[in-house]
């Protein structure tokens, strides 16, 4: 299947870059007619290509980043006085001090989410054309049209989650006119929610329900997720709880059977994952043919290139938060996916790095022999290049390059188990949220919590979710414990406390000036 879906979507990349999918130009004159379901995937294709691309899940610019290093998991410290992937704005990020100035990361973010709208609404515009022919199999074009409304819904999901408040576009014709988002902040993120709820609960009925012919596409379970996790945040984005409604989607995914908790949690990560039975929507990557899939390159230490055989020097620079580091009991099998300690060559051979540096600004203390440190002495401007524990969560190829094969898991099995857990508790039905949390706790091989509260669900849900783009949202829904409105805002390493208006980021100064109908999130 993943063979199939990487030739597919070159087709679409060919066509999204020859064709119409900026949103400044029309449709063609004669829209393509497939009418085939293998010519319409190739059609509909075109709408994920921006989930792998940077400022999604792509690159080390991305929306992810974003969501992982504004947290308590990552940090990207300034190590040797170097600065790599956009200088000091990920240290910005980590602090909560960026504002609207900081417009280009945040730009790249709000225009590539915007390019899966557009593409989302080139398609769907296509797809009703077609129905509105004679001759055509209505059962089958309806299912694709579900399916591009719940791909422009999880779209306006992520916008939702990052900006707040931000314009809802439904027509491709009119995608190059300025829209407006609504002056007041809490009613237009209600509305955009209420977009989304509508478009998923809409999709639900008529979009596929096969596992297998849907890989690296949306159906209907990765509808019930997404459905799942707009309720269980419902609270953060209306104001309203919604537990019960988040509680009965992810319950929905269970009792499907289609899903499982994998035997070995590292295989879900693994190179070759595509055959994972608990990811259940992911974004494929190929490191020929689908790119972008390089975390690894913005994590190890540059002399790790010798260790892993790589054909280009990584860049050293992004390692784990050192109290989250220390979430992970001993015990725990999550905790072999960082690497920390001394290196070793391929042969046994103790790492040296040769451009060890002896200088104050970087130095490290061990020599030039690499030994990763779990701990950083400071954020900026001199930590050591050994640093802070890497990531490894995701498999590191033997010989790999700048671009890697392993497919991101979006939405996994694990994930359900603990959201549903948490919609559960705050049910008041502490007892079985907990044995659902403890079967996850149980492949990981640690020990069972014997009770469930806010500060062990919320370590629980970091120790098996780190690095998959859920840590802010985690925080942000859970409340404060030291002086923070929330988990997000609360102090943290190299972190004061927040202000809760850094719960969403600001709208792009550049988009606010390409577009001067847009209204400026509070506070900035």
């Amino acid at each position: 299947m993943k063979s199939f879906l990487i030739r597919i979507t070159l087709i679409s990349t060919i066509i999204l870059f020859s064709s119409c999918s900026s949103v400044d130009e029309d449709l063609p004159s004669e829209a393509p007619s497939p009418t085939s379901a293998d010519e319409i995937i190739s059609l509909t294709s075109s709408a994920y290509i921006p989930l792998s691309e940077t400022g999604a899940y792509g690159d080390f610019v991305s929306l992810l980043m974003l969501n992982e290093l504004s947290s308590d998991a990552a940090v990207f410290p300034v190590k040797g006085g170097l600065e790599l992937f956009g200088g000091q704005i990920w240290q910005t990020v980590h602090t909560h001090t960026y504002d609207n100035s900081d417009t280009a990361l945040f730009n790249i973010i709000w225009n590539k989410l915007f390019e899966g709208v557009a593409e989302a609404n080139r398609n769907l515009k296509i797809l009703n054309d077609i129905r509105a022919e004679e001759n055509n199999d209505l059962s089958v074009i309806d299912q694709f049209i579900s399916e591009m409304r719940a791909v422009r819904a999880m779209y306006y999901f992520l916008l939702l989650d990052t900006f707040g408040n931000v314009p809802i576009v439904t027509e491709f014709e009119n995608e190059a006119e300025l829209q407006s988002n609504n002056p007041d902040f809490n009613e237009g993120r209600r509305e955009v929610f209420e977009f989304i709820e509508s478009e998923l609960q809409e999709s639900l009925d008529t979009i596929s329900d096969d596992v297998t012919a849907t890989y690296g596409r949306m159906n209907r379970f990765g509808v019930h997720f997404l459905l799942g996790k707009l309720y269980l945040n419902s609270a953060v984005y209306t104001g309203n709880e919604r537990f019960q409604d988040a509680g009965s989607h992810f319950k929905s995914i269970s009792e499907s059977g289609d899903f499982t908790l994998s035997q070995d949690f590292f295989t879900n990560f693994s190179v070759q994952n595509e055959n994972s039975q608990e990811n259940i929507f992911v974004i494929p990557f190929d490191s020929e043919n689908l790119r972008n899939m390089n975390m690894h390159i913005g994590t190890l230490h540059p002399a790790q290139q010798e260790e892993f055989q790589l054909s280009i020097r990584p860049r050293g620079h992004a390692a784990a938060v050192p109290s989250f580091y220390r979430l992970f009991s001993e015990d725990d099998i999550r905790r072999n996916g960082f690497l920390t300690g001394p290196r070793f060559t391929p042969d046994g051979e103790r790492l040296i790095d040769p451009e060890y540096i002896t200088e104050d600004c970087g130095k490290d203390e061990s020599g030039p022999e690499v030994v990763l440190t779990t701990d950083i002495r400071e954020l900026a401007p001199c930590a050591g290049l050994e640093e802070g524990a890497r990531f490894a969560k995701f498999e590191i190829e033997i010989g790999g390059g700048f671009h890697a094969s392993n497919d991101f898991p979006v939405f996994r099995y694990a994930d359900v188990l603990l959201s549903r857990a948490e919609a559960l508790y705050r049910l008041g039905n502490s007892g079985e949220a907990l044995t659902l949390v403890n079967r996850v706790r149980d492949r990981a091989g640690t020990e069972p919590l014997s009770v469930l509260n806010d500060e062990n669900l919320l370590a629980e849900r970091g120790r098996e979710l780190y690095l998959e783009n859920w840590r802010r949202q985690d925080l942000i829904r859970f409340p404060g414990q030291k002086g923070g409105e929330t988990a997000f805002n609360d102090p943290w390493d190299f972190k004061e406390t927040s202000e809760s208006f850094r719960n969403v980021f600001p709208i792009p100064q550049a988009a606010i000036q390409e577009n001067p109908n847009l209204n400026q999130n509070l506070g900035y």
